[in-house]
């Protein structure tokens, strides 16, 4: 047996058992046959851009988890109990994820935050992760997801990021023999400043949220 079959084998039976597992978490508001597409229309999405492969089966099950709640709230057959942001840019691999990174520690659960792209990359952009990490915020565990119609009409909030114009950067320090890329953070190479975790320009939004229902 290949080892392709073998990883395909591995793939179904993890996709079967979290298609039983989320059609019982779901009971009374979707079928099995409704759950079991959700599950497999994510996994296919998924596997189409992800650089990794053997995790793919894993990260449809949070996904498809994930859409199915949405698609819930969007139906008012789940309650949401606070509002729906959702980030959204071209390949939900920098500034979406940053983004709902940066609400999600500031709002403390007062909010619940998804991000999407409509082309998603094959990885977050390693800058991104490393950049949070600087700021204390975790984003090692998030994936490139594709926009879907279930978390747009879930969202209270949509925000869109704007595409990156490309900018001269300034020649190295006259003298300095380390690498630009090398002398400041990660998070300052990004966008050319340092991302502080307690500078949200919607903060007051934050104080005194949309209600939701």
């Amino acid at each position: 047996m290949s080892t392709l079959t073998e990883d395909q084998s591995l793939a179904e039976h993890v996709l079967d058992r979290t298609s039983a597992e989320l059609s019982s978490r779901f009971a009374g508001i979707f079928g099995p046959e409704t759950v079991q597409r959700y599950v497999r229309e994510s996994y296919q999405a998924l596997y189409r851009t992800a650089r990794v492969k053997t995790f793919v089966p894993v990260l449809a099950g949070r996904f498809a988890a994930d859409r199915l709640t949405a698609l819930g709230q969007a139906q008012g057959a789940t309650v949401k109990t606070v509002p729906e942001v959702l980030f959204i840019c071209v390949h939900n691999a920098g500034r979406s994820q940053i983004a709902a990174g940066l609400l999600h520690a500031a709002a403390g659960g007062r909010v619940h935050v998804r991000a999407a792209g409509p082309t998603p990359a094959d990885q977050i952009n390693p800058d991104a992760v490393e950049a949070m990490s600087e700021v204390g915020i975790d984003l090692g565990q998030e994936f490139p997801k594709p926009l879907t119609n279930d978390v747009v009409q879930a969202a209270d909030v949509r925000r869109a990021g704007r595409r990156h114009r490309s900018r001269p950067r300034p020649p190295p320090h006259r003298g300095s023999t380390t690498p630009r890329h090398q002398r400041r953070g990660a998070a300052a190479a990004l966008h050319g400043r340092h991302v502080r975790p307690d500078h949200h320009p919607r903060r007051g939004w934050l104080e005194d949220p949309p209600d939701v229902g």
